[in-house]
């Protein structure tokens, strides 16, 4: 998988671009993928612009299918929380 073929997988699957960067920009609360000149990394950005978890990878492919896993993950616990959420008496929206 490359970087087109990640953006095109991450839209299809409805994956907020807010949660992510595919170009190496350093936003704050927001997975990173980027490139260098040894290989490709992975990391997150914390809300105080502090990276965590970085990842390194010899290829794109690797760093590509890394980023998708974890944002599914990440995906996976908001449907949790949401659907927990619309459970505990919010119906149609209702607070």
């Amino acid at each position: 998988m490359n970087k087109r073929e990640l953006k095109k997988q991450l839209k299809k699957l409805g994956i907020n671009k807010g949660y992510y960067s595919l170009d190496g920009y350093e936003l704050p609360d927001r997975i990173v993928l980027s490139k260098f000149s040894n290989g490709w990394s992975v990391f997150y950005i914390d809300d105080r612009g502090n990276r965590c978890n970085n990842k390194h990878f010899p290829n794109e492919d690797e760093a590509c299918e890394y980023l998708l896993d974890e944002l599914l993950k990440e995906k996976s616990l908001q449907d949790k929380i949401n659907s927990q959420s619309d459970s505990n008496g919010n119906i149609d929206g209702d607070s």
